[in-house]
């Protein structure tokens, strides 16, 4: 949405402190653990943009709270693009002219403008995978990032299993189920989806290397309909109201993701 039109559509400007407010509003207290995804424009004209908002989710949690948000880079194998597809004629050479992942430079692409915002902030912590990255920032970001190898991907032994384990929440700013992380990590558990080879480049003793690895072939296009159901059998662990403009949620991940698991292990068939 451009920013016209976000003014046009906004009553009144939207602040830090109207921010951190709803964010109270919505449940959200000092010491949290979240996995924020955010559809930014939904949320209004934001005065300063991400940085009010990032600005707000720090203060809501605190000095001890920790957020984290996906970081997703694009690196992968360009034989298997569809989003568009390249010519087959140019796969080698997109595939051999690919920068290597660097935890420090490469963008953040498809998440939008908050999480490349979020990721270039002083403190903010990312892990090594050089397709699906997380970044993090708080007393925690460091433990939840590290250990992020190929093999783990949105598993166990990912950010997603330690967010897990630390009792995080899940936060959706003005986005729902469709776009929800922490469902991957069910996918491991209930070993619903395929494994399939996947690709990208690294930086491996100083020099860029092309590396395959085994990773999921994750399905999103079940997620509204868990997120539904979810909803039904576990109303309270779900808090609804708005933050800015936009209907967010905030949602207990461990509840989330245990729901998931089942719901994929009935309803999903057997994978190939």
């Amino acid at each position: 949405m451009s920013e016209a039109k976000r003014i046009k559509k906004s009553p009144r400007p939207i602040t830090r402190a109207g921010l951190r407010r709803d964010l109270r509003a919505l449940g959200v207290r000092g010491g949290a653990a979240l996995l924020i995804h955010s559809a930014f424009g939904k949320l209004g004209w934001v005065n300063t943009g991400p940085q009010a908002l990032i600005g707000a989710l720090e203060d809501a949690v605190g000095e001890t709270g920790t957020l984290v948000m996906t970081a997703q880079t694009g690196l992968s194998d360009p034989a298997e693009w569809n989003a568009p597809p390249v010519p087959k004629t140019w796969v080698a050479e997109v595939r051999r002219t690919m920068p290597a992942y660097d935890p420090k430079r490469t963008p953040v692409r498809g998440q939008g403008v908050v999480p490349e915002y979020f990721r270039g902030l002083p403190g903010v912590v990312r892990s090594a995978h050089p397709a699906i990255s997380f970044c993090a920032l708080g007393p925690r970001a460091r433990s939840l990032m590290s250990g992020h190898t190929l093999e783990a991907d949105f598993g166990e032994k990912s950010p997603l299993g330690k967010l897990v384990l630390a009792g995080a929440k899940v936060l959706m700013l003005g986005t729902d189920y469709t776009s929800c992380t922490a469902l991957h990590l069910a996918e491991h558990r209930s070993e619903s989806a395929p494994t399939v080879r996947c690709g990208a480049p690294m930086l491996i003793e100083g020099k860029r290397k092309w590396v395959w690895y085994k990773g999921l072939d994750h399905d999103s296009s079940d997620f509204a309909a868990i997120g539904r159901a979810f909803e039904r059998k576990h109303p309270g662990a779900v808090s609804k109201c708005k933050v800015g403009l936009a209907l967010s949620r905030l949602v207990d991940m461990a509840a989330l993701v245990e729901f998931a698991t089942q719901w994929m292990t009935r309803n999903r068939p057997e994978p190939n």
